[in-house]
């Protein structure tokens, strides 16, 4: 790919490849030279694990082998980045003085990485004398309320982060980290120093992900799109950059599912271009209107639910766009014109491109919502977030009720 998509301030370089070898392992030194960086916390999902330890080509024999290694690979972030995984990974940086975060999976381990990296700028102005007085003392647990309670400005000077994103979710490209409450809920940090300090994306980890994991990362890039093309205070300029964004995500998306092979799917033509067409929009939307409509309603339905939030991209971006789609006509048609049908609903197009996405939940049944439970939200999401949703919303909600009515809306009736 020739693209070169702009980077946030903070950010020093963004490299992408699609090349048969992996490019991790020297990108990663050459990373971790210029920031003269001696102490690495690993950090990953399980599904990145058996690729990190390969002895031939992984991350943990070439980074122990040069003592750069400080802990243990770290795998306790799970899907959503419940919170006491990301509790135990800010435990263990502090416990091995990490100096650099490398952090290798979705969206969930990118936006823990940045918690970690919080939880470190806590005590980085303490002095070594200090911090063995503290060992002797008993150490300051780190809890979900004092992680929260740490505001970095933009002059904070946090620890430097390495992100190897292995699917398409973009956490990485943001300076917001979330996570899930033991409420169920959504929460979360952000400031322009959290930005990620060097990203790599390599098609190699994503190219045998499960497909619900590799083409519901990708339905995010999709719905990031969708957020900046019809947000209410998007300008032209931004809404330009999300539909080139979507036009490169598109092109990307159908060569991807072109070349897939039930159960043998080793291709990673197109994934390159799915990363920075998702790339791009997520920065339009960031540079000037996060979040979208469709970003927070799926966060908290993510979090109360328990979806993978590629599903809840899926499920719900076709509904959304045929809600507002009378004060968003205009936009809609421009969607459409990049789906090559500037005839036919973007509703129906996206349900219809949704449809074909393997592994991907496509409706509130499949990921195990009822109706009853999908009401009780829908009056719980108004009741706490309506204000915030009519701000983002380009058609307005009058009620739980109503909002209740446009989630559920049949897709049948769309897809007609």
């Amino acid at each position: 790919m020739k693209i070169q998509p702009p980077l946030p301030l903070g950010m020093l370089s963004l490299q992408t490849t699609s090349q048969p070898s992996s490019l991790l392992p020297s990108a990663v030194l050459v990373h971790l030279a210029s920031l003269q960086s001696k102490r690495v916390f690993l950090m990953s999902n399980n599904s990145s694990r058996a690729f990190l330890e390969d002895e031939s080509t992984g991350l943990v024999p070439l980074l122990s082998a040069r003592g750069l290694l400080a802990a243990p690979l770290n795998t306790s972030v799970g899907m959503g980045g419940g919170h006491d995984g990301i509790l135990r990974a800010c435990k263990e940086a502090r416990d091995c003085r990490a100096d650099v975060i490398v952090a290798v999976g979705g969206g969930a381990v990118q936006d823990a990485g940045k918690f970690v990296r919080l939880w470190l700028s806590s005590s980085s102005s303490r002095s070594e004398e200090e911090e063995e007085e503290d060992e002797e003392e008993e150490e300051e647990e780190c809890t979900l309320e004092r992680l929260l309670q740490i505001s970095p400005d933009e002059s904070s000077k946090l620890p430097p982060q390495i992100a190897i994103p292995n699917s398409f979710a973009l956490a990485e490209a943001s300076h917001v980290a979330g996570l899930s409450t033991p409420s169920k809920t959504k929460s979360g940090a952000a400031s322009p120093s959290m930005i990620c300090t060097h990203v790599v994306f390599d098609s190699v980890l994503a190219r045998d992900l499960p497909d619900w994991v590799k083409f519901g990362t990708a339905a995010r890039g999709l719905e990031h799109a969708i957020g900046v093309i019809c947000h209410p205070a998007a300008g032209d300029d931004l809404r330009e950059r999300g539909l080139e964004g979507l036009k490169v995500w598109l092109g990307g998306m159908d060569k991807m599912l072109e070349t897939r092979v039930e159960g043998e799917d080793k291709s990673v033509d197109g994934m390159e271009e799915v990363y920075l067409g998702g790339w791009m929009a997520v920065r339009a939307l960031f540079t000037g209107c996060y979040p979208a409509l469709g970003h927070l309603l799926q966060n908290h339905y993510s979090a109360r639910f328990s979806a993978h939030q590629g599903a809840c991209s899926a499920i719900l971006s076709p509904r959304l766009l045929r809600h507002h789609y009378p004060a968003t006509q205009p936009h809609q048609k421009r969607i459409s014109e990049i789906f090559g049908q500037p005839d036919v609903p973007a509703s129906k197009l996206v349900a219809q491109l949704v449809r074909k996405l393997p592994g991907v939940p496509k409706d509130h049944g499949d990921v195990g919502v009822s109706m009853e439970e999908l009401e009780k939200f829908a009056e719980w999401m108004f009741e706490t977030h309506g204000e915030r949703l009519n701000k983002l919303s380009p058609r307005k909600f009058e009620s739980g009720k109503e909002l209740f009515e446009v989630m559920a809306f049949p897709l049948e009736e769309i897809l007609r």
